[in-house]
């Protein structure tokens, strides 16, 4: 994780620096001010780099580097599974409308310059033993989850070094419009013992 998090700092500092020279070279003379709505600026997530916790603030920023918008939210929290390191889907997506992104409970909220964070979906769970991906449709008006939720930690067997797993996988597919969230499809599958 950290060699990530050191490639996504250098490629960012490559692309700001690559952004600065292209404006550097362009003649004064030509040079036309930009109305704020033009602006060009991108999305961050950020918070402490771990297996288990994703970002806990998003940031609308613009190319010199100032947050135009951040919003703090509570983190998921990476499902336990024993010796394996669970990588979790990305905590926010962008369109046009702005930053959407979801928290540790399954909440998805919009951030706008401008603008409060605002709730759009709500794909109810706890923080723990979860992993949820979620897509934005182009115009904001829809959105889909998929919420896998894995076996609850149960006893350490004799023996191994973890816990064992206990109950169900389970995976639902939802969709929500207008505040209204819809499942599409249920499945779930008792864990296996080890």
């Amino acid at each position: 994780m950290r060699q990530t998090s050191q490639l996504r700092w250098w490629t960012s500092l490559g692309f700001l620096t690559f952004a600065a020279c292209g404006q550097a070279s362009q003649p004064a003379a030509q040079a036309s001010p930009r109305p704020a709505a033009a602006e060009v600026l991108f999305a961050v997530a950020k918070g402490e780099p771990s297996f288990s916790v994703t970002p806990d603030t998003v940031a609308i920023v613009g190319l010199n580097g100032l947050a135009r918008k951040t919003a703090t939210f509570a983190p998921r929290k990476g499902p336990y599974m024993g010796n394996v390191a669970v990588l979790l889907p990305d905590v926010a997506v962008v369109n046009a409308q702005g930053v959407y992104y979801i928290d540790g409970f399954g909440t998805v909220r919009l951030l706008q310059v401008g603008a409060e964070p605002r709730i759009v979906a709500s794909f109810p769970q706890t923080p723990d033993q979860h992993e949820t991906w979620f897509a934005v449709s182009p115009d904001g008006s829809r959105f889909v989850a998929g919420v896998l939720t894995f076996p609850a930690i149960g006893p350490t067997p004799s023996g191994v070094p973890w816990p064992s797993l206990v109950g169900p996988w389970k995976f639902d597919l939802e969709s929500a419009t207008g505040g209204k969230t819809t499942l599409l499809a249920h499945w779930d599958h008792a864990a296996s013992g080890r």
